[in-house]
């Protein structure tokens, strides 16, 4: 292990093919990671988890979706490129999912990829809590449990080329503070993000789904908005979010989704139910959007380079590394560039002690422990 050349694992990047989500992400999911995808009921986590399948699979991966809420019917699964034998439909108990990784999933790691994926995690329950122990003692047990599995996971993942996806249902939580009272991570200050340290800790890359609004079109499609964050991201940085456009029948609409974007960023306009682009003289309607994309080659050209373009300046550009800082600058060299670097130190400062005050002052009258 410790040699002079080291060992050095190479990681490839699988994108969903949705162009705002693979943005945010750092180009897509990471190969040999643990990707962590929480949710809202209704918000796309399985959605989700089968297109990142479905790339996974063109791309050579074996799969292994093991569907613990059978939610999955085979129709679905073959819409999107997976057959019965990708699906496992079945809710193990953690000590038989520890047990059956162990047996039956690593001989067949041997010189594959495989992807596997777990929707979801939620769902998994222990011997422990259909015996006679209180609550508070099945629950450390299931922790404990769960912690060994993920463990195994994440030294599996990097042994072998194997890449995990799981899924997990967020829970509303407004009485925990932002990191929460035993740690955990909350979303927005409301929604707790289940799984355990060991699964945050784990994670290579960590996603949120909200579920936004569902609009209904002609023959009864409902195409339901969602907002997608991320949590956390050994990629790219973290904190960003995008919303994303979808149906269960047809999965996640890429241009759809890039259309949201490019208004929500006031890169056109929208009015009166039409776009208007920098290219065109008057507004369109979508379906018009749709069908010139389809059937004229400059205005597909034209929206292409629209998109591209605007993902990257406002969603990857100011994140990278500029190229012309020096390897050699010192963090004087840094400083000496910031104006009045003490001034909002000091404006900092008072501003966080007048927050703190005022919180406290808030929390006192409520009569809540901190």
């Amino acid at each position: 292990m410790f040699t002079k050349t080291g060992r050095f694992v190479e990681r490839r990047i699988i994108p969903t093919q949705i162009k705002v989500l693979d943005s945010i992400l750092g180009g897509g999911i990471e190969e040999r990671g643990i990707v962590l995808i929480v949710g809202t009921p209704g918000a796309g986590k399985t959605q989700l988890s089968i297109q990142i399948a479905s790339q996974f699979k063109k791309q050579g991966y074996q799969i292994f979706y093991l569907d613990t809420e059978i939610a999955v019917t085979e129709t679905r699964a073959k819409a999107f490129g997976l057959d019965l034998n990708d699906l496992i439909q079945y809710a193990p108990t953690i000590e038989e999912l520890d047990e059956a990784i162990e047996s039956e999933l690593l001989p067949k790691l041997q010189d594959k990829k495989t992807l596997l994926v777990i929707d979801s995690i939620s769902a998994l329950s222990t011997k422990q809590e259909f015996s006679s122990l209180t609550d508070s003692i099945a629950l450390g047990i299931k922790a404990n449990l769960l912690t060994r599995l993920i463990n195994k996971l994440f030294r599996y993942k990097i042994d072998y080329n194997l890449t995990v996806v799981i899924t997990a249902h967020m829970k509303e939580n407004i009485s925990l503070t932002p990191f929460g009272t035993t740690g955990l991570l909350t979303i927005k200050g409301k929604y707790r993000i289940p799984g355990g340290a060991a699964l945050l800790y784990a994670a290579n890359q960590m996603l949120y789904l909200i579920a936004k609004e569902t609009k209904e079109l002609a023959g009864n499609v409902q195409i339901r908005f969602v907002e997608v964050g991320i949590i956390k991201n050994r990629l790219f940085t973290s904190g960003k979010n995008v919303k994303i456009a979808f149906s269960d029948k047809y999965g996640f609409f890429d241009l759809l989704s890039s259309l949201q974007f490019l208004v929500d960023y006031n890169v056109i306009e929208s009015k009166q139910g039409r776009l208007k682009f920098p290219f065109t003289d008057k507004g369109l309607l979508i379906k018009d959007v749709i069908t010139l994309y389809k059937n004229d080659t400059k205005f597909r050209e034209q929206l292409d380079n629209l998109i591209n373009n605007s993902t990257y300046e406002i969603l990857v550009k100011p994140y990278m590394f500029e190229d012309n800082v020096s390897d050699s600058q010192t963090e004087m060299d840094i400083l000496a560039n910031m104006q009045k670097t003490e001034d909002v130190l000091s404006i900092e400062d008072t501003d966080i002690n007048k927050k703190t005050k005022k919180k406290n002052h808030q929390l006192d009258e409520l009569d809540i422990d901190i």
